[in-house]
């Protein structure tokens, strides 16, 4: 059963330009914060310093996640770029 004015195509449309935006997102993200770059990022209720390690492996898998470390304690943080303070 479909309901009243969509198709299959308008799934697959709407499907592929998800797939586009979450490509957009990670490639805009690897070079707007590069891996070796330094930012503040708000973390639970802490403001650290993340040096960026890496970026989303995969477009289809969190795309907005940033990997780095915390310069002052060296753990690995994981973290949406929207925790991300702007200096």
């Amino acid at each position: 059963m479909t309901r009243i004015g969509y198709t299959k195509q308008d799934a697959i449309d709407a499907n592929n330009a998800i797939k586009e935006a979450q490509l957009s997102l990670v490639a805009v993200l690897k070079d707007a914060y590069p891996v070796g770059c330094k930012v503040k990022a708000k973390l639970g209720r802490s403001i650290v310093s993340i040096e960026v390690t890496s970026h989303a492996y995969a477009y289809w898998s969190e795309p907005g996640n940033i990997t780095g470390f915390n310069i002052k304690t060296g753990n690995k943080r994981c973290f949406h770029f929207s925790d991300i303070q702007d200096e």
